[in-house]
């Protein structure tokens, strides 16, 4: 077999996170025969061929056709945004791929830093936050259409991107800037209401999702109304959002990972 094809079958075993072991239990062959193929010492027959394309999602033709480098970078991608990786059966709904993962918010925050400090312009800075949902927005929609989640109409409904929107029409055609930020206290809301919807057979998780934001607005509001000089450093509190909801995502992405190797 061509090294790049034996390659190639190494790298989707690995991807789906399974040993030779399990591969070779779920096909009904021997460990060794695996270990053949990745070595590139024998070719699985077509029975076996049919059922790794099966497995992972992919067309049998995909298995066998060198395409060098580029299948590698195809490999690197789908991996991240979890596209092409197989049946519900073997990936239940729910499973996140490592874009969701990924650090991106707390990213937005360390860039806010930086280009404030070395632009000085703290009054536009605030708008590289909106890249988070941006981002996210992307990685759900590429889920959803690939058949990788079937997620909640709300977590693909742009409400963030909608609130932003209002807020920077009504500041430069009415000059409201105040009050309309307050806008923005909206958007936890809707996120812990997504959450309670999600999670309603699990309430303690609803409420881990949504009593840290619900109580960081409550003490923004409490600070900028009752400390003088609070609303000019309050604000600082908000940029802990984004990285608690990647703490969150994290932990339930660990979470399906050690249910699916049970």
């Amino acid at each position: 077999m061509n090294k790049n094809v034996a390659k190639k079958l190494e790298s989707l075993r690995k991807q789906h996170e399974l040993t030779q072991e399990a591969l070779a239990e779920k096909l009904g062959v021997s460990r060794q025969a695996v270990s053949s193929w990745e070595l590139g010492n024998a070719s699985p027959d077509t029975d076996n061929l049919i059922a790794l394309a099966r497995l992972y999602g992919v067309k049998v033709d995909d298995l066998l056709i060198d395409t060098g480098d580029q299948m590698d970078f195809k490999e690197r991608r789908e991996a991240f945004f979890g596209m092409g990786i197989g049946d519900d059966e073997k990936h239940p709904r729910g499973e996140r791929s490592r874009a969701v993962s990924f650090p991106f918010p707390v990213l937005a925050v360390i860039a806010y830093f930086i280009v404030s400090y070395t632009t000085k312009r703290w009054d536009l800075t605030w708008m590289i936050f909106l890249s988070v949902p941006v981002y996210y927005y992307i990685v759900f929609w590429i889920e959803q259409a690939s058949g990788k989640a079937d997620r909640h109409w709300m977590e693909l409904f742009p409400y963030p991107l909608i609130v932003a929107a209002v807020f920077l029409l009504v500041g430069f055609t009415t000059d409201a800037w105040h009050p309309a930020w307050i806008l923005f206290l909206t958007i936890p809301i809707y996120f812990f209401i997504l959450k309670a919807l999600q999670n309603r057979k699990s309430g303690w998780r609803a409420l881990l999702s949504g009593v840290y934001p619900t109580l960081a607005v409550i003490a923004f509001l409490l600070i900028g109304f009752f400390v003088p000089g609070g609303w000019t450093w309050s604000w600082l509190i908000f940029l802990t959002f984004p990285i608690w909801g990647w703490i969150l995502k994290s932990n339930d992405n660990a979470k399906r990972k050690e249910t699916l190797d049970k």
